[in-house]
């Protein structure tokens, strides 16, 4: 009797990648949320907890220069451009205590808002208030007059654009890394055969 062969199996057609995207971020799940919003707030709280314990009459001057110290590599400091509350200098300056604020809402907002044309309403919010700050830093440079307000809610707005845009989709591409990470060792030992010696 002729042996009927075995139909090829071919191996799924690899998704397009706008659909790996939409189905990573179908995995992503409420625990992972909640953990990447509460790392947030947690250094948004590391950053600002010194200065929101002065009015409570709380001084704590090691945590400050702790803080102080480890923002000196991404911000100038300069004391005439920073907000001060009670004698004591903020740790970023104007522009930068806006983007680390803008940066934290972002993230609450891409946790649990998700909307879905997130990333066009954060691209755009960010390019418009980047633009909007280049032509505020014109305007400072011609005038020699600042406007610190104005940097601080630049400095919200575009890091909330940002974040808002691709905190999201960047929690799902590492989840979906992660997973996939986790089940190579399982696939490789599933395929693997123990052959006998000799």
């Amino acid at each position: 009797m002729p042996q009927v062969p075995s139909p090829v199996t071919r191996s799924p057609k690899p998704l397009p990648l706008g659909a790996r995207l939409d189905d990573l971020r179908g995995r992503v799940t409420l625990h992972a949320r909640v953990v990447v919003a509460a790392i947030a707030l947690a250094l948004t709280v590391g950053t600002w907890g010194p200065l929101l314990a002065l009015p409570l009459g709380w001084s704590c001057p090691a945590w400050e220069h702790l803080v102080y110290s480890t923002s000196t590599p991404y911000c100038h400091q300069l004391p005439e451009r920073s907000y001060h509350l009670m004698g004591h200098v903020f740790p970023l300056c104007t522009r930068c205590t806006g983007m680390w604020i803008g940066i934290t809402l972002g993230v609450a907002f891409a946790m649990f808002v998700v909307p879905k044309a997130r990333w066009w309403i954060g691209s755009v919010l960010a390019v418009l208030a980047t633009s909007a700050s280049a032509f505020d830093k014109l305007r400072e440079e011609s005038t020699n007059i600042g406007a610190p307000n104005v940097r601080f809610v630049l400095g919200i707005l575009i890091f909330v654009g940002v974040t808002l845009a691709v905190s999201y989709d960047a929690l799902a591409v590492l989840l979906g890394i992660g997973r996939a990470i986790a089940h190579v060792p399982r696939s490789l030992l599933s395929r693997a055969r123990i052959r006998p010696a000799g």
